[in-house]
This record gives C-alpha cells, sequence and structure tokens, in this order.
C-alpha cells in the first residue's frame, strides 16, 4: 500500500521539521493477510515461473495479498523477516502443482502467448491483467481449464511491433495511467508480472539492434511504439522493469533512461523486484524508523585540520533501485564492518512506496555513520542535465512538478542532500549546465548538498570540482573517481587498488583538501572501503556529506 509519511526530519546537524509527505508515486496495494501461502518456484520452467506469477498478480490485487513465492535466493530471508516484522503470523507451504487448483476461482481466462513472437509474452501479460488471466506456454504444464474462457494469441501478428501497436490501440485506454514497465520477455524468470498484472501495466520491450532479426524483432518499429507510448502517457510516472537486460541491452541504460526521461517518465530499476504485489503493501512503521534514524546522537562534526583530505565516499548507483535493496544490498550490509566506516548511502524514493519493508531493515540497522541520501536523480532516475522533459507537452510544467515530486521525496527521506546524474563521464559544462543545476538548489527547500555524477566526469578537476553554486547556498560537489568496466572480472584486492589509485590522483595537492568519490557497489563494503582507508593513509579522513558541507565551509 503507498505509505503517507508523517516524519519527524531531523537533519544530520539541523533541527527538526514535522511534515506530512505522502508520496504516492505508485498504485496502492493491499495489506498481506495475516496467513500466507508460500510455495517454491525452484525447479519450475519459465513458463511455469511466468503462469504462476500472473496468478499470484491475480490473487494479490484484492481483499488481502496472499500469495508468496520463492523465486530467488533472497525471497527466503525476507519472508523471515516478514515474520520478525509482524507482518504476517504465519505460513502455509502448499506445492507448486497445487497453485493453480488452489486459486480456480481467481482467474477466469487462460491466454496463450506465441513462442514464434516473444513480444506477445509481455502483450499476453497485459491481456491476463485486463481479464483475470493466467499467462501460459508450451512448456506451462497441466493448467485447469474448466469454465475458463481462452484468449490465443498464437499466430495473431507476425512481429513484435505489430503486437505492441495493437495493444497501444486496443488495450491501453483500459491499463493504469499511472506506471509503465520496459522488461524483457522472458527476463529475470519473470519476477515482476505479479506486480504487472495486479496493477494493469502497460509492458513493453524494444529489441537491440544487435539482437533483432528484421522480420520477428525490429529495432526501429519497436522503438516507434515505445516512444508513441510514451508520448500517450502522462509526464512524472515510473517507468519501472528497466530498459536493458543481460539477455539484451535493448534501448541501453545510457540512451534508454534519457530517451525516457525526454517524455517524461521516471525510471525505476526494478527487473529484479520479487513479490512486489505483496510487500508493497506492507504496513511496516517505516516512518517511524526514518524518524529513529535521525534521532540517533551523530558524532560530532570533525574539527578542521589544514593538512588532511576529507572524503566522502559515497555509493552513488543502484540505491535508486529497490530491487537492489531486496537482493543485493543486504550482502553489502551483511559485511563484519558495517556501520563502522562513515559511508554515505544514495537511497531511490520508490522503495519507501514498493518495497517497505526492505527498507526498513535497513533503516534500523544503521548506525551514525550510515548517511542515506536522495539518489540518483531524486524522485526516479533520470538524466536531468540531457533533454529532461524535452518531449512532454508543457516542459516547464513538468520540470515543477517533478521537483515537488522530489522534494516530497527528501521529506520523506529526511534528507538534504541530493545526488544528480550528469553526463556518463562525458565533459560537464557549467554554462551549459548550471541553469539545471539551478532548478534543484532553487526548487528544492532542503537541499544543501547536491552531489553530481556517478562517476568523474571529463575536464573536472580537484580545483573545479566543489564549489557554492552562484545566487545560492547550495554546495556542489562533483564525484572525482571512476570504476573499471570490467570490474565484475577483477578480484577484490584488484578493485581495492583500482580505488586507492584514483583517489590518489584526484586528491588537490593544497590543503585542507575535499573530495567526494564513489565506491561502485558491486565491488565494495565496508570492509574494502576501510582497506582503502588504510591504503590512503591517515591523512586521509573519511566523512559524512553533512560534514563535508560543514568543513569545506569553515576551510
Amino acid at each position: 500500500m503507498s505509505i503517507c509519511l508523517l516524519i519527524a526530519l531531523v537533519g544530520p546537524l539541523g533541527a527538526a521539521q514535522v511534515e506530512a509527505a505522502g508520496l504516492n508515486m505508485f498504485p496502492e496495494c493491499p495489506p498481506p493477510a495475516r496467513r500466507i501461502v508460500v510455495s517454491d518456484l525452484g525447479g519450475a520452467s519459465l513458463d511455469q515461473r511466468l503462469t504462476l506469477h500472473t496468478l499470484q498478480g491475480l490473487v494479490n490485487r484484492e481483499g488481502e495479498a496472499e500469495l508468496y513465492l520463492l523465486a530467488a535466493d533472497w525471497d527466503e530471508r525476507w519472508l523471515r523477516h516478514l515474520h520478525d516484522l509482524g507482518a504476517v503470523e504465519s505460513a502455509e507451504t502448499v506445492p507448486r502443482e497445487q497453485l493453480l487448483d488452489r486459486y480456480h476461482d481467481s482467474y477466469r481466462t487462460v491466454v496463450h502467448y506465441d513462442p514464434r513472437v516473444p513480444g506477445t509474452i509481455n502483450v499476453a501479460t497485459m491481456v491476463a491483467s485486463l481479464e483475470d488471466g493466467v499467462v501460459v506456454g508450451p512448456e506451462s504444464g497441466p493448467v485447469p481449464t474448466e469454465g475458463k474462457r481462452t484468449v490465443d494469441l498464437r499466430g495473431r501478428w507476425e512481429s513484435n511491433a505489430e503486437a505492441y501497436r495493437w495493444a497501444l490501440d486496443d488495450l491501453w485506454p483500459r491499463m493504469s495511467h499511472r506506471v509503465l514497465a520496459a522488461y524483457h520477455p522472458l527476463g529475470t524468470s519473470h519476477m515482476l508480472r505479479d506486480y504487472l498484472v495486479a496493477h494493469r501495466v502497460f509492458t513493453i520491450w524494444v529489441t537491440s539492434e544487435e539482437k533483432a532479426d528484421g522480420v520477428v524483432s525490429d529495432y526501429g518499429s519497436e522503438r516507434a511504439v515505445f516512444e508513441d507510448l510514451m508520448g500517450a502517457s502522462p509526464a512524472n510516472i515510473p517507468l519501472i522493469g528497466f530498459v536493458t537486460s543481460g539477455l539484451d541491452h535493448g534501448l541501453t541504460e545510457y540512451a534508454g533512461v534519457g530517451l525516457a526521461g525526454q517524455y517524461g517518465k521516471l525510471s525505476v530499476v526494478s527487473n529484479f523486484m520479487s513479490n512486489a504485489s505483496l510487500l508493497s503493501g506492507v504496513d511496516a512503521d517505516l516512518a517511524g524508523s526514518i524518524e529513529r534514524y535521525w534521532a540517533k546522537p551523530r558524532r560530532p562534526c570533525p574539527k578542521l585540520d589544514r593538512s588532511k583530505v576529507y572524503l566522502a565516499l559515497c555509493i552513488v548507483e543502484s540505491g535508486d533501485a529497490p530491487a537492489y535493496w531486496q537482493f543485493r544490498q543486504h550482502e553489502v550490509w551483511d559485511d563484519p564492518l558495517q556501520g563502522r566506516v562513515a559511508i554515505n548511502w544514495s537511497v531511490g524514493p520508490a522503495v519507501l512506496e514498493l518495497l517497505p519493508p526492505m527498507f526498513q531493515y535497513f533503516v534500523d540497522r544503521a548506525t551514525p555513520l550510515d548517511h542515506f541520501y536522495t539518489a540518483i536523480s531524486g524522485a526516479g532516475y533520470v538524466h536531468p542535465f540531457r533533454d529532461f522533459m524535452a518531449q512532454t507537452a508543457d516542459p516547464e510544467a513538468a520540470w515543477d512538478d517533478y521537483l515537488e515530486l522530489t522534494n516530497r521525496s527528501m521529506r520523506a527521506l529526511g534528507s538534504t542532500s541530493l545526488g544528480l546524474y550528469t553526463d556518463a563521464w562525458r565533459t560537464f559544462d557549467r554554462g551549459a549546465g548550471d541553469p539545471v543545476t539551478r532548478r534543484f538548489a532553487e526548487g528544492l527547500p532542503m537541499v544543501d548538498v547536491l552531489v553530481m555524477g556517478m562517476g568523474r566526469d571529463d575536464g573536472l578537476t580537484e580545483d573545479t570540482a566543489m564549489y557554492i553554486l552562484p545566487g545560492t547556498d547550495v554546495l556542489v560537489t562533483h564525484i572525482l573517481s571512476r570504476w573499471p568496466h570490467d570490474h565484475g572480472t577483477r578480484s577484490r584486492e584488484e578493485n581495492i587498488a583500482w580505488l586507492v589509485e584514483d583517489i590518489r590522483g584526484q586528491t588537490p595537492e593544497e590543503r585542507p583538501a575535499f573530495m567526494s568519490v564513489m565506491a561502485l557497489s558491486w565491488s565494495h563494503d565496508a570492509s574494502s572501503l576501510r582497506e582503502v582507508l588504510d591504503r590512503l593513509g591517515p591523512d586521509y579522513v573519511p566523512v559524512l556529506l553533512p560534514e563535508l558541507r560543514t568543513l569545506w565551509e569553515s576551510r
């Protein structure tokens, strides 16, 4: 269920504010039942998973959500957390082979996708969402059909684009106009489809030029439908799933997020999200947890030592993705030194609505050395410096609405720092960029620090990376480190060595010195960052973003 947060906002170094912050970026979900049904999908085929995830969406969208599927490695962990929270009292285990019989009355339609045309998996999901259906394929196994209507999409279209065009013409008027999805037809084992069905989300995928065959799949024609959908839908709504996939890079992250943003769509990376149709309805006391987090005694700001380098270690990327908090972040936070190294963690506000019990888990465990700030780039993952809102009907009004959404998001988190995506390590031109930066500095009453970039942009030096934006009281601090593109194949030692050398290479010669650097979350945890600091030596002092601002002002 969408949460309405009443939070006592205690800034890290400031006084309390009390403000109601209703986000309501996403449709409401019903609360979970006290007694839920759990079923293990281990060993199930992709088609079986498709059928059962679409069934889950139907079961969970009315009354109380009660079906929880063990679809990924992390699902058992979070099921235990739901018990610990008291969100559910008990769980009945039901073999997956019995679920269709158990919930025979929950579906009235059986929708067959066409294996020749992968896009029909997404179209079938949309039809199922509107017709109370489950989606089946050749390997779904036995599906009870007595008394059920059949919708057969096999042989109806010759290409993905034709199928998506039909859906845009015929289904879009009945689909939700509050949220859209970009989702690979075979991606991430269909884990997001329960949410897509539950909320009748229009779902599309654009095949990359490299993967397209020019007949069934065609980049140009699929992109044309995608852009028509973007233009037909309201500005400032989320685009869930993701525009790229491990199976096919699709529109690509850079181009796809930028293109969606031109039409005012806010990317919310959630392609790995599981059980969202149940978890998003959990009435977690997230507001209380956030209040208690900010109320924890903070250490005094370090006294300025003019011989030191003050280093803000920022986890810039992935915190904007709700799914990241569900499946990767708990691995990072299981580190024995977690909470004992000063680290700044970016948070995308969507997680507060989509997965409130997940984020509450981290907020409750955060120490005063864990600083949460609003992720790149506010209400959603967007590229504000690249024609953001340019294709909307009224770009200025759309910008104003986005800033208001971001303002409410920051208040919900209690954050006074905000990360902004610049342009993928390209040259940052302040002449062109400052007017956009100013929109955030002047349009967000809470903001006092803007953390710029997802890695060091070309042309930035230690002398140009930190400044007060003229005419404002907002500190702009550009990220000054990068990461190796092959970080996933490098050893822990190699990733530590890379970051140490990159920081040293960007360290200002004059003292005191001030730097914001990015530690890639897929390569680092508190222990590896402690090793980075140890190798840098005692001249480098890790600080939180509010401390960085205070120290920089007192230099």
